[in-house]
């Protein structure tokens, strides 16, 4: 539940603040680490969370003035349109005190290891290598970082490394697509580097992440073993 909160708050606070969803990945990377060794109960996930985004915009060279953050973030957490508030009310040195005081403790519980590294590389590079049409490239591509974003609210970017879940993403997207990948064998490529183990262990992370989901991209049967492309949401602007 906690998850579900603050990674639906930043993908919101991203979509306002308009920033890449590169930004916005590296936000959730952090506040994912952040409360992997940091009390639920003792932090503010909202604070947590703001803190997260600022300090994503400047490490991926989107920054955006704390007070403009904040004042987001406080129009996401009342849902309503940050315009309307009262800018001095809401953003006053305190709170701005507050938030960077977050980062510091964000950057003190990450151990400084601000570099994240995420799938979309891989992901592009390993699509765009593939001997299929232009069409089924792009449909691809669009299926897989829909995975790779669905993905981000999980803890599964630390459970796996990128070209791991580049890899799931991959198979399961051409498996809900019904879209033979060839060479066959391109999940062997350096770019992704898995066997064959890895590949359905992070298929089934992924299968399971969207059965659990209020929204699946997918049809599961009662195994949860196969998908159906009828229950693929393409065109889905999440």
């Amino acid at each position: 539940m906690l998850r579900k909160s603050y990674s639906d708050f930043l993908q919101e606070m991203g979509r306002r603040l308009v920033l890449p969803q590169m930004t916005i990945a590296t936000a959730l990377v952090f506040c994912h680490r952040f409360f992997l060794r940091q009390s639920h109960a003792k932090n503010d996930w909202e604070i947590v969370a703001i803190a997260c985004i600022f300090l994503a915009g400047k490490v991926e060279s989107t920054i955006n003035w704390l007070q403009d953050v904040i004042m987001v973030g406080r129009g996401v957490k009342l849902g309503v349109d940050e315009k309307t508030l009262h800018r001095e009310k809401l953003c006053t040195k305190e709170y701005e005190d507050l938030i960077l005081l977050a980062e510091k403790l964000v950057l003190v519980t990450i151990d400084f290891e601000i570099d994240v590294a995420h799938p979309y590389r891989p992901l592009s590079v390993a699509i765009d290598k593939l001997d299929v049409s232009i069409e089924s490239k792009s449909l691809l591509t669009q299926v897989a970082y829909h995975l790779v974003n669905d993905g981000l609210r999980s803890w599964l970017c630390l459970q796996f490394k990128p070209h791991q879940i580049a890899a799931g993403v991959m198979f399961l997207a051409a498996r809900g697509l019904e879209m033979k990948l060839n060479p066959s064998d391109w999940w062997c490529w350096p770019e992704l580097d898995v066997n064959e183990e890895q590949l359905k262990e992070m298929s089934d992370h992924l299968l399971e992440l969207d059965k659990q989901s209020s929204t699946p991209r997918f049809n599961h049967n009662l195994e949860c073993e196969t998908i159906s492309t009828n229950g693929l949401r393409v065109d889905d602007k999440n």
